[in-house]
């Protein structure tokens, strides 16, 4: 995947600058944004298999992010669960600090050891130095 940010700017996606590549490709007529050819927007995926990133898009489902121009998967955007794979990938089991309330469901995530959030329960910062995280 690549790790574009943005927008494609609206100049590269005029149909007469790209004449040459909508003639070859028959359903570019069926598009109403040219740019979707050069590659999908943020926030959504290809559905093409081998044409990474670009046409037919795909807005990415309820609590799906992809932050990436031209990008072929959308990602869970639900902290608990992406906290729950940092600790299993950095073996949480083995963490030398007090990190019971990790991974307990009837615990907010915001309440976890380390893990500090703001006002609308995003997180803003991990702190767990010296907690023999490896992996």
């Amino acid at each position: 995947e690549n790790i574009f940010t943005g927008i494609i700017p609206p100049e590269l996606c005029d149909r007469g600058l790209n004449k040459d590549f909508f003639a070859q490709n028959k359903n570019s007529s069926d598009v109403r944004d040219a740019c979707d050819f050069i590659a999908c927007p943020v926030g959504s995926k290809s559905l093409q298999e081998g044409h990474h990133g670009v046409h037919p898009c795909k807005k990415c489902g309820f609590e799906e992010v992809n932050f990436y121009v031209g990008a072929t998967n959308c990602y869970v955007s639900d902290e608990r669960a992406i906290l729950s794979e940092f600790y299993q990938a950095t073996n949480g089991d083995a963490w030398s600090e007090n990190v019971l309330s990790w991974l307990d469901k009837n615990i907010s995530y915001c309440m976890w050891e380390g893990v500090e959030c703001n006002s609308k329960n995003e997180i803003v910062e991990i702190s767990l130095s010296s907690s023999n995280l490896f992996g």
